[in-house]
């Protein structure tokens, strides 16, 4: 039987980032010094200049996924679970490193002119 309900569902939200992406950018955070997934989520909207601010679901699972596949180790500082990359991240980093270039173009933004100039960017980024 037919059920016509598929026409008034709504449409999955479009991703900021392909898959694997917010992996790379974690890490590629997480290479320069240790942190915490606060710290983390502040470093990515600084990082885009506020154009993109991940929810704390995505920055936390993402680690919590990365712990998992042995990319960072996590320890407990001061009641705050602070994340290191581990060599098998390192790895991880340098096998991507034509996605690392491509978003580097247009991660390290300057301080934006034309904001919706950035946008369209940002957008289009995403499609990566």
């Amino acid at each position: 039987m037919f059920n016509r309900n598929w026409l008034f569902r709504r449409a999955r939200p479009e991703r900021r980032f392909r898959r694997g992406v917010i992996r790379y950018i974690i890490l590629d955070y997480l290479k320069d010094k240790p942190g915490y997934g606060y710290e983390v989520i502040r470093a990515l909207e600084e990082r885009s200049h506020g154009l993109y601010v991940p929810s704390p679901g995505t920055v936390y699972l993402t680690l919590q996924m990365l712990e998992e596949m042995g990319y960072v180790t996590s320890a407990e500082e001061d009641g705050k679970k602070v994340y290191t990359i581990t060599d098998d991240g390192k790895r991880f980093l340098a096998e991507r490193e034509k996605l690392g270039e491509r978003i580097r173009q247009h991660w390290n933004l300057e301080v934006p002119a034309n904001i919706d100039e950035i946008r369209k960017t940002m957008h289009a980024f995403g499609r990566l």
